[in-house]
């Protein structure tokens, strides 16, 4: 009967009592101290805080070198750097190629000096005098000189017989447009249009001429949609022309690349194609480009490479790292070559 109710026998606590009520006086009192902590905490941090960012590297955090990481600022590579009197010393070990810098530690009289490789541990016995050891952390050694380029009547870019290689990618990203204000007649578009409508069925060909039907509505007219092929092309073709005038006995090859890398040469030799697993093979790669020719002058193969140059056409993926292997390679058959 007692459970007939399902709250009796539930025993439950009261609630406690609220706190008594703070006098305003009292209140306001301890407001203002508050706030006075917390504004003396916060000058604190900030004097602390300023003396800490006096350094300006404070608070950037960067992984430590290692020899697994280069950090390179690209400005570097195009700047002047502090070019060092007399020769690289290298280390001993033929596997590892490190030069004394200004982090190197020698041991030893002032005769003769035991360099510790700081990257293989190798000992060298090392001969320099304090002005050849680099005090800087850019230093510049000058391995090889400049090639002397001289033609038969004194010097002068007439008789530079060095390479360039145009390595251009052909893959299918480069099919890409850009609009561009203007009405732009570049060279080749005309062609690759009127191929493009004769691949097309008879019925659509008529269609596709009329002006009115080329243009979605509302669209501008006013402007030009090049690809980036296009622009390559143009490019490409200025270089050609500008090197047979100003340098007519520079050498030009053509490389390109998409999922194959082919060596087009300059432009009258018969392409070499490179594909499938020879592209995974670096030795490959570096003996097909020592079999290729040396390239005839540009005043004699402009036409041809320019040809060739118009005829590309985006397909495929990209072979990247093969095709600019093979154009290294290429170059390095005339000192100075690019």
């Amino acid at each position: 009967k007692k459970r007939k109710d399902d709250s009796h026998g539930v025993r439950t606590r009261a609630p406690p009592l609220p706190p008594p009520l703070v006098p305003i006086k009292q209140l306001h009192g301890i407001m203002k101290g508050g706030i006075k902590k917390q504004r003396k905490n916060r000058v604190r941090w900030n004097e602390s805080y300023k003396k800490k960012r006096k350094d300006d590297s404070h608070g950037v955090r960067t992984r430590r070198t290692d020899t697994n990481i280069l950090a390179v600022k690209f400005n570097t590579l195009a700047e002047a750097g502090n070019f060092h009197t007399g020769d690289a010393e290298f280390c001993s070990n033929p596997e590892c190629g490190a030069i004394v810098s200004h982090l190197t530690k020698l041991e030893g009289d002032d005769d003769k000096k035991i360099w510790t490789c700081e990257f293989c541990g190798t000992n060298k016995e090392v001969e320099l005098v304090p002005e050849e050891i680099p005090t800087l952390n850019d230093t510049t050694y000058l391995l090889t000189g400049a090639a002397a380029v001289q033609s038969e009547g004194g010097g002068g870019p007439l008789g530079d017989e060095s390479l360039v290689v145009f390595c251009i990618d052909i893959s299918g990203s480069m099919c890409v447009t850009t609009e561009v204000p203007g009405q732009h007649d570049l060279r080749g578009a005309k062609e690759k249009k009127e191929k493009l409508l004769k691949s097309l069925p008879t019925d659509l060909d008529i269609d596709v001429r009329r002006e009115e039907l080329q243009y979605m509505q509302g669209q501008r007219r006013n402007v030009t949609w090049i690809s980036r092929m296009e622009s390559v092309q143009a490019a490409v073709d200025a270089q050609l022309s500008r090197l047979a005038h100003s340098e007519p006995n520079k050498r030009v090859c053509l490389v390109t690349f998409s999922d194959d890398v082919v060596i087009i040469g300059d432009g009258r030799m018969v392409p070499v194609t490179m594909a499938g697993d020879k592209l995974s093979n670096s030795q490959t790669v570096v003996d097909t480009g020592r079999e290729i020719p040396l390239p005839a002058a540009i005043r004699e193969t402009q036409k041809a490479l320019s040809k060739k140059v118009f005829s590309l056409e985006e397909s495929g993926q990209t072979a990247l790292g093969p095709a600019v292997l093979v154009s290294i390679v290429i170059a390095s058959q005339k000192p100075g070559s690019k």
